[in-house]
């Protein structure tokens, strides 16, 4: 017997089974081509975004697991006509399917790795960030009828967020588009792993303070500023250290201790002495514990 005079049987003798069956394959089949088209429908769409700021964007490669719930994006860069724009090395974002029942987004990791920005701020307030213009709106503000909150508002929570080898350039412009300011700043690494969660289902209605928590620790490593016009170091820190940060909302913050290595500022001459080299520095600052209450509070220990 062929196998299409057997299929024909056996959705004779069980159709229903039949039936079930089939959706099933189906749902398999769309969900793979849902899977296998997700990364170029992306692709396109950033790359077609950029396009209508002005700004020449490739993606190498994105890959994206449903299952695990993850985005990784690879080789990202963009560049405008004057040659101004970004680089990314990649991107990583993990996040947990289940919470979402439950109206809250809960991301795992948040990664970047080798993220370049370059950004321009002119006398008419217009800015240009990573390519991209970005004009001032209007001063007028139109009434908008206030709208009632959400029933069930979406809550959001960052286990842990990664930054390394960050740099960013800045440049002010004055009248006839003279540079009167010229920074570029870098940071090796920034590594937050705790709890960081935005809850407004947990904000009283006559609250004002922003619903903001958060339980971990910080670090962040080799942070430079330099001024291009002087070619002078504005800040230089080797590494700063933040343990057991208890936020709870922003007018209620202990910290246990805060450490700084190796911080100098104002940099005045490039010299081999470092007494002469710069205007304020030291070794080590540790301080413990630090506590702001009420916004205006400030305990240190």
């Amino acid at each position: 017997m062929s196998l299409i005079n057997q299929y024909k049987s056996f959705s004779h003798d069980r159709p229903w089974t039949t039936r079930i069956l089939t959706a099933l394959l189906i749902l398999v089949v769309l969900l793979t081509l849902v899977r296998v088209s997700l990364p170029f429908v992306i692709n396109i769409a950033a790359t077609s975004w950029f396009e209508s700021k002005g700004v020449d964007a490739k993606i190498f490669d994105i890959k994206i697991s449903l299952w695990d719930g993850t985005i990784k994006i690879y080789g990202v860069s963009g560049e405008n006509k004057s040659g101004k724009g970004f680089t990314l090395e990649y991107l990583g974002i993990g996040w947990q399917w289940a919470p979402f029942f439950d109206h809250l987004v809960k991301i795992n990791q948040i990664e970047v790795r080798a993220l370049n920005v370059d950004a321009m701020i002119f006398d008419n307030g217009n800015m240009n960030i990573a390519g991209i213009d970005i004009k001032p709106g209007s001063d007028e503000k139109e009434f908008q009828p206030t709208e009632a909150p959400p029933e069930h508002p979406w809550d959001a929570s960052v286990q842990k967020i990664i930054f390394s080898d960050v740099d960013f350039c800045i440049q002010q412009f004055g009248e006839s588009d003279k540079i009167i300011l010229d920074y570029c700043g870098k940071l090796a690494a920034f590594d937050w792993t705790g709890d960081a969660s935005f809850k407004p289902s947990a904000q009283l209605e006559t609250s004002d303070i922003a619903p903001v928590y958060a339980q971990g620790e910080l670090k962040l490593s080799g942070i430079e500023l330099l001024n291009k016009q002087l070619n002078l170091d504005l800040l230089n820190v080797t590494s700063i250290a933040v343990k057991n940060i208890n936020v709870d909302t922003p007018d209620n913050i202990r910290i246990d201790s805060i450490s700084v290595e190796n911080l100098s500022a104002m940099q005045r001459a490039r010299k081999t002495s470092s007494a002469d080299a710069q205007i304020f520095a030291f070794d080590r600052l540790a301080i413990q514990p630090v506590s702001l209450s009420q916004q205006n509070n400030l305990q240190l220990g």
